[in-house]
């Protein structure tokens, strides 16, 4: 399928080594620079930032400039483990969407907190209740060509949900 339209794209061959030195404005992120900007969670902290010096960009240019400006404002606000929490896995389910979704459409935001709870119940990370594991696939797969808007949600979702995942 053609992904050219989306309006963020997630880095996909990028080493641990380069991380420190790529910049968003190639538009691949690292999955945390990528929470930073789009997740709901760092949207708050990317907004603050932006009000400092005017640009997100200026600001979130590397993940080690990124350490050290989070480490002198440690106790303002969130933690490097806070962010760094927001894109590995978790025992509990989500509450709402990963990323900012239509406020209008509530819909959606029910549609993702069901894909990540098959994407729990398919990894062995909550209960099957009866379900078998093709059924979970296709309700993702079903979801994601349905809802165009939910895909790179249920993507970042299973980025989420396989990192540090020990099942």
């Amino acid at each position: 399928s053609n992904h050219g339209h989306r309006s963020h794209r997630l880095g996909s061959n990028i080493s641990q080594a380069s991380l420190a030195d790529q910049e968003l404005s190639t538009g691949k992120y690292s999955m945390l620079e990528f929470a930073i900007q789009f997740f709901r969670r760092g949207q708050e902290r990317a907004d603050m930032e932006r009000k400092l010096d005017g640009s997100i960009r200026g600001t979130l240019k590397s993940l080690s400039s990124l350490r050290s400006k989070m480490k002198a404002e440690m106790g303002k606000s969130w933690s490097w483990r806070e962010y760094a929490d927001m894109v590995k896995f978790t025992k509990s389910p989500l509450q709402a969407s990963l990323l900012k979704l239509d406020a209008r459409n509530t819909q959606l935001n029910r549609l993702a907190v069901d894909c990540f709870i098959a994407i729990m119940r398919f990894m062995g990370d909550y209960l099957l209740k009866g379900k078998e594991e093709t059924d979970l696939v296709y309700f993702i797969l079903k979801t994601c060509h349905d809802y165009e808007q939910l895909r790179d949600e249920v993507y970042c979702q299973l980025m989420k949900q396989t990192t540090t995942n020990k099942s």
